[in-house]
């Protein structure tokens, strides 16, 4: 049985029964190669594992249960027993990285987020790249190659879905989401646009709160710019519009 109700599950005869700590990361790996092919590899015994891996068409296997410890990142203290790892269809010249692979792979990260109560991913903390787990004996993988895995955008559209609620990134994806802080008409004041309704924003660290939040929630800044003049007031008619919206 699959932890990731997204996952079919292969199956494979590397691995260490239990974990001896807790999960502490996500580990994001390429496979050089193309899914069947690791399918196969992953399958003779002797070898590698990982917990998942996540074909072209989006595809998710998994090979080894969370609750086991599969053999991808080492046996450092921070390796093997320590991270959830996943292989992503990639990493030579005709193995593409497309787009279905790395949606699904943030469906998944999001879906291990949630499970172990990690409500953001993070780059250097709850993920981490091959190439960073000690002993280092793939420093190619997973960015460093042809056709590298586009781990950014995984961890942004995962992070999506964490922020929205939604199971996937493309529902209420907030970088679908308008939303700005706006000088109106040359006026001293500032407010906050959600996209359909206007706030007023009466102290700096309300801006201060919204930018930090956004960004935390979004991975990237809010817009901020001025809108309109005292003779051209384009504010007034975008406040009079959203009136009538909502």
């Amino acid at each position: 049985m699959t932890d990731y109700s997204g996952a079919t599950w292969v199956g494979s005869p590397n691995y260490t029964p239990g974990r001896a700590q807790p999960v502490q990361y996500i580990a994001l790996h390429v496979m050089a190669g193309y899914l069947a092919g690791t399918d196969a590899t992953f399958g003779r015994a002797g070898g590698a594992s990982s917990t998942y891996g996540v074909g072209a068409v989006g595809t998710v296997h998994q090979y080894v249960s969370e609750a086991d410890t599969a053999w991808a990142d080492g046996n450092g203290s921070y390796g093997n027993s320590a991270s959830i790892s996943i292989e992503h269809e990639g990493g030579i010249t005709g193995a593409v990285n497309t787009d279905a692979c790395v949606a699904a792979s943030a469906r998944l990260c999001a879906d291990i987020a949630r499970r172990y109560g990690w409500t953001r991913l993070e780059h250097g903390k709850n993920v981490r790249l091959h190439r960073e787990i000690y002993p280092y004996s793939h420093p190619a993988c997973p960015d460093k190659c042809p056709n590298p895995l586009r781990w950014q955008e995984i961890i942004a559209q995962a992070n999506n879905i964490l922020a929205t609620g939604s199971p996937d990134y493309t529902e209420g994806n907030l970088y679908d989401m308008v939303a700005a802080i706006i000088q109106p008409n040359d006026e001293s004041r500032l407010v906050y646009w959600d996209g359909a309704h206007i706030h007023n924003l009466s102290h700096p660290d309300e801006v201060t709160a919204i930018k930090d939040a956004y960004k935390k929630a979004t991975g990237t800044d809010i817009a901020v710019f001025k809108l309109g003049s005292k003779t051209a007031p384009w504010a007034t008619r975008l406040f009079s519009a959203m009136k009538r919206i909502s």
